[in-house]
Order: C-alpha cells, then sequence, then structure tokens
C-alpha cells in the first residue's frame, strides 16, 4: 500500500463483502494478503483502489514435489557430485547438473542416445538394461559388435565410451552402482575412435555414417572426441561429416533436427582453442566446455566463442573425478565395473546429452534450434 495507508487497518478503506479474507503480511511492511473470490473479482477491485495500492501481485496456487533421489549406492554416497554437489569434498554447493526436480517427472524414457566412441562395454549391469544391441555398429571393424578391444593387446585402453555411456544412461533407481543423467533412456554403441581402430582417406566417410547411423531412431548423438587437442592442428571436419550433420538437424526427429553434443576440448593449457576444430564449431552441435566441483573452469576447458554450455568434471590432482561404469575386470580403468577417474570435457558432453534427454522427454516438438 501507498503511504500514508501502509500503517492503516486494511479494513478501514475496503469493502469487505467484496473480498473473501485479508492479513497483514509482517515480513514486508504496508504488505497485506488478500483472497478474492474470483480473478476478475480482484482485478476490477484492485484497480478502483488505485489511489491506495503502490503494487499488486497474484499469488497462485501452485503444487510442490519432493525432489526425486534414486536409490543407487554411489549417487546416495555423494560419489556422483555431479548429480547431487551438497559440498562434499569442499565443493560448491549446487554446482551439479539440477536433475532431481526433473526426474519427479522425466528420466529419459523413449528417447535414443547415440554414444560416439571407442566401443561399450554392454554386459555391464548398470548398462546393459538400456542398451539397443539390435542397432549398434562397429564402424572400426565394421560389425554390430561394440564391445571395446581387450586392453592385453599392446597399446590399446578402451574403456572411454563405457564410461561416457554410464554418464548420460545408466539404469537408474535399480538400487545398483550408479545413475546416469537420463537413466530410462536407451543407449546406441557407434565404435569409431578406438585404439585400434585404422582408416585412411575413408575416415571422412566413416564418420557421416556414423553421425547419421539410423537417422529414424537415434534422437541425441554424443560426441566427446575430437582432433588432437596441441594448439597446433586446426581441426577441420571433412565435408562427408559435416553434411552428416546438416542432414541430421534437418532430417532427423521426422524434421525436427536431431542434437549433437560435442566436447569442445581440453588444450587450453596448449593455448588450444574450440573455434579452431571445425566439429565443436560447427553451428549443427552443441559445444560443452568444462567446470569443476566449485564451478570454476577446468585448466584445460578450452575457449571460444563456439561454446555454448559447460557441465562438471575433474579438475586438478586429488579434485573429485567423475564416477561412471566401467569395462569389466583388467580390461578396464580398474577391476571393478565402476570407475572413479573419469573427466575432461568427455564427461561433461554426455552430461549435457542426458539434460537434453529430459528435455526432449518433456517437450518432444522441441527442434533442434530450440535446445
Amino acid at each position: 500500500l501507498k503511504d500514508p495507508y501502509c500503517l492503516n487497518n486494511l479494513g478501514m478503506f475496503v469493502d469487505n463483502s467484496r473480498i473473501v479474507s485479508y492479513h497483514q503480511f509482517d515480513i514486508l511492511s504496508g504488505t497485506w494478503i488478500v483472497e478474492f473470490q474470483t480473478g476478475n473479482q480482484a482485478i476490477t477491485y484492485l484497480d478502483e483502489l488505485g489511489t491506495y495500492i503502490w503494487k499488486f501481485y497474484p499469488l497462485v496456487q501452485e503444487e510442490l514435489d519432493v525432489k526425486y533421489e534414486p536409490n543407487d549406492p554411489f549417487y546416495e554416497s555423494g560419489d556422483q557430485w555431479h548429480l547431487d554437489n551438497y559440498g562434499q569434498n569442499n565443493g560448491t554447493s549446487g554446482i551439479d547438473l539440477n536433475t532431481q526436480g526433473a526426474w519427479n517427472e522425466f528420466t529419459g524414457d523413449g528417447i535414443v542416445i547415440g554414444v560416439v566412441d571407442d566401443g561399450i562395454d554392454y554386459n555391464n549391469p548398470d548398462i546393459s538394461p538400456n542398451f539397443l544391441s539390435a542397432y549398434s555398429y562397429d564402424y572400426c571393424g565394421n560389425k554390430t559388435d561394440v564391445m571395446p578391444s581387450n586392453s592385453s593387446d599392446e597399446g590399446i585402453v578402451d574403456w572411454h565410451g563405457t564410461a561416457v555411456a554410464g554418464i548420460v544412461s545408466a539404469k537408474g533407481d535399480n538400487d545398483l552402482g550408479i545413475t546416469g543423467v537420463a537413466y530410462n533412456s536407451s543407449m546406441v554403441g557407434l565404435r569409431l575412435i578406438a585404439d585400434d581402430c585404422t582408416f585412411d582417406y575413408t575416415l571422412d566417410e566413416a564418420e557421416a555414417y556414423a553421425l547419421n547411423h539410423r537417422l529414424d531412431l537415434i534422437d541425441i548423438y554424443t560426441n566427446s572426441w575430437g582432433p588432437v587437442d596441441s594448439g597446433e592442428v586446426l581441426g577441420d571436419a571433412g565435408p562427408l561429416a559435416i553434411a552428416a550433420l546438416e542432414k541430421g538437424v534437418t532430417d532427423g526427429r521426422e524434421g525436427l533436427g536431431t542434437i549433437y553434443t560435442w566436447a569442445n576440448g581440453n588444450g587450453l593449457d596448449n593455448r588450444d582453442q574450440s573455434n579452431k576444430d571445425n566439429y565443436a564449431n560447427s553451428r549443427y552441435t552443441i559445444s560443452v566446455g568444462a567446470v569443476d566441483w566449485q564451478g570454476e573452469q577446468t585448466w584445460y576447458s578450452e575457449t571460444g566463442s563456439n561454446l555454448l554450455v559447460s557441465a562438471p568434471s575433474f579438475n586438478y590432482e586429488g579434485d573429485p573425478s567423475v564416477f561412471t561404469t566401467d569395462v569389466s575386470g583388467s580390461d578396464g580403468d580398474n577391476d571393478t565395473v565402476y570407475t572413479p577417474n573419469m573427466g575432461g570435457t568427455s564427461a561433461a558432453t554426455p552430461m549435457v546429452a542426458g539434460v537434453v534427454a529430459l528435455m526432449l522427454e518433456a517437450n518432444q516438438n522441441l527442434t533442434w534450434r530450440d535446445v
């Protein structure tokens, strides 16, 4: 209310027959809460009281939900801080993906995510429930089996794709291991960048086919790979790969456009810049950077005008990394089916893909430009 009315009893100058009830709001001086029968009655009468009123604001009926918490052990223990950072490990509370509210209604159900990487251990118990083997493909070996190569082979360490897959789509709320960001989404493995893959002039063609693989089925392709981050390479995606990205956003999702998330690179320490990476710099991709558990830019996450969004990841030695799925046994990062050691923009990128999956479940009419 305007001065000098704000200190008076509201009943001194209102028609009590036209309102249901009223009471003073003590926290904010001169403020009263008034209940009307209908919204139209409220607008009409408040307009008549314009002499007395400085400002009014409608209080609408709303419902509040408890934030959903899956029952997976490494989530409950706080190891998956990227999903729920409440200050553990000296982190900054709230520097996380803030997915709990969305999980009340949306978990990625009905959304298919293509993981373009070095293969997926589909026998991992947190991956197998959401893995679509019938639609997966190994573009390195030209076969349908995308199981990573055995690390006992010299120089081969292919656990990266399994870690990425777990971040985005590990089965959640199953009282086992971890939860993915979109834990009821489905994943398709697209093996392309494995250590034992050898391409010559056919690389551009293989990339193009992977990026358009089952365009009628896959909603999101997550890509945690790109040119060498040496600061000395102008990473130029070939014309076939660029054409595939354009076709994806044009024809994918029945014309609404497929979503491509892409790691912006880990070469900041080498003065590399994401603008020079023609994959992450494409207008058709979402370029993803990394921040640490305190919300600070990581030492490796590249800058660039193309950078659209950042997500949590590892920073310096001793800081918490991202907890996710691993290739089983000695073939993986360690001897279990989980690893606490994932990081880089490679970890941040599938997080964004998972958030997009929640968005698309909430509104499947979103175009790639809307996202």
